[in-house]
């Protein structure tokens, strides 16, 4: 993992509070809703295309949630930022 990516991880994971929390849903439910699969996220998280804390989240459990509202945003303008 990259310098880089390891700093925006963890200036991200910050900004991951318990109000935002409800906004996180398990992978297979995302992968449900939206039709991706599940090799297809841990693909874009290995790349570092998808962040943790961004689009993806590791819960303490070892499961992935996955943040509809990023995944659609970097669907529409590659990126999760919210604008």
């Amino acid at each position: 993992m990259s310098v880089e990516r390891k700093r925006k991880e963890k200036s991200v994971s910050k900004n991951v509070t318990a109000q935002s929390a409800k906004r996180w849903v398990k992978l297979a439910h995302y992968c449900k809703e939206s039709g991706d699969t599940k090799d297809a996220v841990q693909a874009r998280r290995k790349k570092g295309v998808w962040l943790d804390g961004v689009q993806t989240c590791k819960a303490p459990n070892g499961k992935i949630y996955v943040c509809p509202e990023a995944a659609y945003q970097w669907v529409e303008n590659g990126t999760g930022v919210m604008q």
